[in-house]
């Protein structure tokens, strides 16, 4: 059984004492829910089998979260990271120094960033492939745009960036497919219902194990 993550992204948010009064308050309601429920409360969110909790905050307040919930079963994720391992790429964060920063997971291909910084799925795939050689969990994200949803697109462009993402993973690895567009990103509408071809497509994506 595969373990859901709920992922909170802050995007371009946050000031220093925002950020660890929010991540404290996540930390404080995880513990109450975990005390005071017998079982429902629990099993949903923090219990064996439930739904693991992960904050991903803008990368100059990374330190100041991680400090707010160490020792807590909440994981600490960055926003993005950069294709390259390292060099003079500058304003890139290498996937390696976000791990030494404490991170455990990565985002990429978030649809902000394939929409505004025109990051293809080969580039999608290149930061996954960063992430996961520094021993970081790449969270992949998934969608498709307004007008590819209403010209019956979904399918294969989910299908695309998914095979994208996976090539040349081997099982096992710590990738994580997250189902993610523009049109969730908005509030647009619902997410469309997986066809056949896009779930053949997430089966055959290696996953988050039930642990980390």
């Amino acid at each position: 059984m595969r373990r859901p993550l709920v992922c909170g992204n802050w995007k371009m948010n946050g000031t220093r004492a925002s950020a660890a009064a929010l991540a404290g308050g996540v930390r404080a309601a995880l513990d109450e829910a975990r005390v005071e429920s017998q079982g429902e409360i629990q099993g949903e969110i923090q219990g064996e089998g439930g739904a693991q909790v992960a904050l991903c905050p803008p990368l100059v307040l990374l330190d100041v979260v991680g400090e707010a919930i160490r020792g807590s079963s909440v994981l600490l994720g960055a926003q993005n990271v950069a294709r390259e391992q390292a060099g003079a790429y500058t304003g890139e964060v290498a996937a390696e120094m976000l791990a030494e920063a404490g991170c455990s997971m990565v985002l990429v291909g978030h649809s902000e960033r394939r929409q505004y910084y025109g990051e293809s799925d080969a580039v999608v795939a290149d930061k996954a492939a960063r992430a996961l050689e520094a021993g970081l969990v790449a969270v992949v994200c998934l969608g498709e745009t307004l007008d590819e949803r209403e010209r019956g697109a979904t399918e294969t462009v989910v299908a695309r960036q998914l095979d994208a993402a996976a090539h040349g993973f081997k099982g096992g690895e710590r990738e994580l497919a997250a189902r993610h567009g523009v049109v969730q990103c908005a509030h647009l509408g619902a997410p469309a219902h997986l066809g056949e071809r896009e779930r053949r497509a997430a089966e055959s994506v290696p996953r988050l194990p039930v642990r980390l």
